[in-house]
């Protein structure tokens, strides 16, 4: 939530209402059927580092003894209302050590290697695990630097509580690195399986990042315990289809997000988003304030079934329940604070929610229903009435932002607090009408305070920068992966993949380098440190009506290039054959689909 204190309000200057006709601007509510899963089944680890016994490869002290100061200052960041709010920390290791994949490791024996232990599994797979110990930590995520990782290797990490995995280079974030998903307790182990015949790769573990869990005021209980749940909370187990009548379907589409942004852990709240041909693609709604990045998106974790079994019943550990990790940034904007995401997985029995990006379906009295995740707490519920006549903020001025404001008379109820950013906000029916942004009024930092108005960014204003993944088309659109780069804003897809002669016979998928720009990529085949090509999508739509493609290799490997326009389908492929020299192309005929 961001917050405005009384001293920032200006007058009304606008309706919501947006000049024009609007058609066709919505969506239903969507139940995914039971078998939506979007990852298969997981094998197991081998749990190399907890059967061998090794020494762990890093340990580090109790963060109440040796990062007093930095949880004091995440205290104080929290407390004084910052946002987003932050739930941890980065902590460099004390001793670094590179995994290392090499070709003499094709007569290794089985036993100690880079603080870990190596293995080599029936199937041909070199396997690494490694363990590590914060003293008396919440939960952990390692980080990985330089993660070179060959295409088909898998890694997991688990603790004494749970596994997580496999997972592997749609992890990976644009600058290299890798953050693992988090694991409860202060003992957290990995595991690499590299695939047979794997020649080269690897990756640094450097940090930790410890997570904390959080009073009502963002303060990690290790320095206080836990107080009690301000009094305006609304468990949303205790409502009733009376009051929100898809409140049970809203539970299912809305997460606690966790996720880390230079160095630090945050926590917001979002929502699954549908489309209108209900392809069950894994949209999804939070706000620009909570984060506007790929490197953070990369890295979110999304918690789903937060919330107590029974009305005011205890939060479940957050260990048990179903997570995504991963998601691909498809737009952000400050005008209306959106972020909206693909996310790499969903677990099953997830719903996806309706929209209408109709300023109309914000008329005055309105009312609103929202379920978030409040200081990362378990899912509460709050109702509100759109309040055309409210004092707008500086910064969050109508059409792009809606007031809310409590009416008491009217059934509205509960409150939001920090880590309930980025919620969306919803209709009776299951609509979506926008995202929490924050508080507006003379006390907006108390979510408690009903002489303030909660304010949402109005998606009716996203609207126009999400409709193509909405309405039909955007299904079609470029989704980044490891191999996979998506130029000319998502426009334009462009594969490579690589033939070597004999005697080694080698192919497979070009990787995308960490580097490269909205117009350009950058490819390598066989090593991380090794880059192959660069490649050019150009917008000369004004110059001679066309897309022109113009790449650069400096290799005699053969290979094929496959760029496709997917907004209709259109490829161009180019190829070299192995054992030539590649020639630059400078191909400014290649695509006549202007605009």
């Amino acid at each position: 939530m961001r917050f405005w204190s009384k001293t920032l309000w200006t007058a009304a200057v606008a309706s919501l209402a947006l000049g024009g006709s609007l058609q066709a601007q919505e969506a239903g509510l969507f139940i995914a059927p039971p078998t939506a899963e979007t990852r298969a089944s997981s094998p197991p680890p081998l749990r190399l580092a907890e059967r061998a016994a090794t020494a762990p490869l890093a340990e580090l002290g109790s963060a109440p003894l040796m990062e007093r100061e930095r949880l004091a200052e995440l205290a104080r960041w929290n407390q004084s209302r910052r946002l987003p709010v932050k739930n941890g920390f980065a902590r460099s290791l004390p001793a670094l050590v590179r995994l290392e994949i090499s070709p003499s490791l094709a007569t290794r024996a089985s036993g100690p290697m880079a603080g870990g232990v190596l293995e080599r599994a029936a199937d041909g797979r070199l396997v690494w695990g490694a363990e590590l110990r914060v003293a008396d930590a919440y939960r952990v995520r390692l980080h990985l630097s330089g993660a070179d990782l060959p295409t088909g290797t898998q890694l997991w990490v688990y603790g004494e509580q749970e596994s997580v995995g496999p997972f592997g280079l749609e992890l990976r974030g644009p600058n290299g690195d890798l953050w693992t998903p988090s694991v409860g307790g202060g003992v957290v182990r990995l595991e690499a399986a590299f695939p047979a015949g794997a020649r080269s790769g690897g990756f640094l573990v450097d940090q930790v990042l410890e997570l904390f869990e959080l009073d009502e005021h963002g303060t990690p209980i290790t320095l206080q315990t836990r107080g009690t749940t301000p009094p305006c909370l609304v468990d949303a187990q205790c409502v009733s289809s009376s009051t929100f009548d898809v409140v049970d379907l809203a539970q299912r589409a809305v997460a606690l997000i966790q996720f880390i942004d230079g160095g630090s852990g945050f926590i917001c709240s979002g929502g699954l988003i549908n489309d209108q041909a209900s392809s069950g693609t894994p949209y999804f709604l939070t706000a620009n304030h909570c984060f506007d990045n790929q490197s953070a998106a990369t890295t979110l974790e999304a918690f789903w079934d937060f919330t107590s079994a029974t009305c005011d019943g205890p939060a479940p550990s957050i260990n048990s329940v179903p997570r995504s990790n991963g998601s691909t940034l498809l737009a952000t904007n400050p005008t209306s604070d959106f972020t909206f995401l693909r996310l790499t997985s969903i677990p099953s029995n997830r719903v996806l929610l309706g929209w209408n990006a109709n300023a109309s379906a914000v008329t005055n009295g309105t009312v609103l229903n929202r379920i978030s995740h409040p200081m990362g707490l378990k899912q509460h519920f709050s109702r509100n009435h759109v309040d055309t006549s409210a004092l707008t903020c500086t910064g969050a001025s109508r059409p792009n932002f809606i007031y809310e404001t409590y009416s008491p008379g009217l059934g509205d109820q509960g409150g939001t607090f920090g880590g309930s950013s980025g919620s969306p906000v919803i209709r009776a029916g299951g609509q979506v009408v926008g995202q929490l942004t924050g508080g507006c009024g003379p006390n907006p930092s108390d979510g408690c305070d009903y002489d303030n108005a909660d304010v949402d960014g109005a998606f009716s204003v996203t609207f126009p920068s999400i409709s193509t993944f909405l309405t039909g088309g955007g299904g079609n659109l470029c989704i980044e992966d490891a191999d996979t780069a998506c130029l000319v804003g998502n426009r334009f897809k462009v594969e490579v993949s690589y033939q070597t002669g004999p005697p080694q016979n080698l192919s497979g998928q070009a990787m995308v380098a960490p580097a490269g720009t909205d117009n350009s990529g950058l490819f390598y085949f066989f090593n991380g440190d090794n880059w192959e090509m660069l490649l050019k999508v150009l917008d000369a739509c004004s110059l001679n009506n066309r897309f022109w493609v113009f790449y650069a290799a400096t290799t005699n490997v053969g290979f094929t290039v496959t760029v496709t326009d997917t907004q209709n389908g259109t490829p161009k492929t180019y190829t070299n054959a192995i054992g030539n020299a590649a020639l630059p192309i400078q191909d400014t005929n290649a695509f006549a689909t202007c605009p």
